[in-house]
């Protein structure tokens, strides 16, 4: 996880004025353990830290109570002892999705002071030209995105990355630039699911930004998921993918400047419920934000269950089911 993405969690588990400092490759804090395990109740030296890792697991430890371990068991902990349910963060965690800023009610709650990151210098095009092109790749195929598809977005394959095939999506900027890849594993139960190339700086970037036509689309979508927004764009709706459940503060500003009603995909679940309420707080001032409703019906069978059952997110819906939702959305 990287330094600016391990500032964002321990805000979300310890508050918006949590103190942090890097030391290296950590970033320190007072330990969130230390009410229940310290000796005197409190860390006044800042004894806890995570340590910045962007190719393997982020881990946690403190040096004064002895905790360590993963930042899914640093959570699991901290679950046991506050009583909160850290369940859809320690998801987003595991699955490499994790940007911060995805509390509904975070400003009012916790006096949540969004950073004013803006983005660096983009990455040079000639790294687009590194990885095989992806189009036509079986695991692509089976997830029901075709060869013109993959070609329009580039897609690319990197066979090993750390003993794990991924497809690459490139993300630009909405005028075009180009900041790095996202990778998914094309093997499932692989953790973390989601690895970014390049220094990625995800939180600022929405993917397919780049393809929006403000003088020509009707609306935008919003999804979070890679296969959700290539499954949209292979429709042809106008797309993008926030590439986690919440929406921060310069994705907000992205879509203030489209200056188009927004139709909210996130997932069926309780995060992507909680995510359509940022998204309306994030820019429902200025643009409207329309919430969908997902197909009851069971067109989608269960690899699990061997089951049918209604789809869960836009990347199982058909393109009929994606132009229902749209017809029957209402303002969030």
């Amino acid at each position: 996880m990287d330094r600016q993405s391990i500032k964002e969690l321990l805000k979300e588990v310890a508050g918006a004025n949590v103190k942090t400092e890097d030391r290296g490759e950590w970033i320190s804090s007072n330990c969130l353990f230390s009410r229940w395990l310290h000796p005197n109740r409190s860390d006044r030296n800042m004894s806890f830290g995570i340590k910045e890792n962007l190719y393997e697991e982020s881990v946690y430890n403190c040096f004064t109570c002895k905790s360590k371990g993963t930042i899914p068991q640093m959570l699991d902990k901290l679950s046991r002892y506050t009583g909160e349910d850290y369940k859809g963060l320690k998801g987003e965690v595991e699955d490499g999705e994790f940007l911060g800023a995805n509390l509904p009610s975070w400003d009012n709650r916790r006096g949540y002071d969004s950073n004013n990151a803006v983005l660096g210098d983009p990455v040079s095009d000639d790294y687009l030209d590194i990885y095989d092109d992806a189009a036509g790749h079986k695991y692509l195929i089976d997830r029901g995105i075709d060869y013109e598809t993959a070609k329009l977005l580039d897609l690319r394959i990197d066979p090993d990355n750390h003993g794990v095939e991924r497809v690459l999506f490139p993300v630009f900027s909405p005028s075009g630039e180009f900041y790095g890849y996202t990778g998914r594993a094309t093997i499932y139960g692989i953790e973390p699911r989601i690895r970014d190339y390049f220094g990625l700086p995800k939180r600022l970037l929405l993917l397919g930004s780049e393809f929006i036509k403000t003088d020509r689309d009707p609306y935008v979508i919003l999804a979070e998921g890679l296969f959700d927004f290539a499954t949209g764009f292979a429709y042809g709706f106008p797309i993008v993918a926030s590439m986690h459940s919440g929406l921060t503060p310069q994705q907000a500003k992205i879509l203030k400047e489209f200056n188009l009603p927004v139709y909210v995909f996130y997932d069926n679940d309780e995060a992507g419920h909680k995510g359509v309420i940022v998204v309306r707080d994030g820019v429902g001032a200025h643009v409207p934000v329309m919430k969908v409703r997902y197909p009851k019906e069971c067109t989608v069978l269960d690899t699990t269950s061997g089951k049918m059952r209604p789809p869960g997110d836009p990347g199982e819906l058909s393109e009929k089911q994606f132009n229902t939702m749209i017809e029957d959305a209402r303002l969030a």
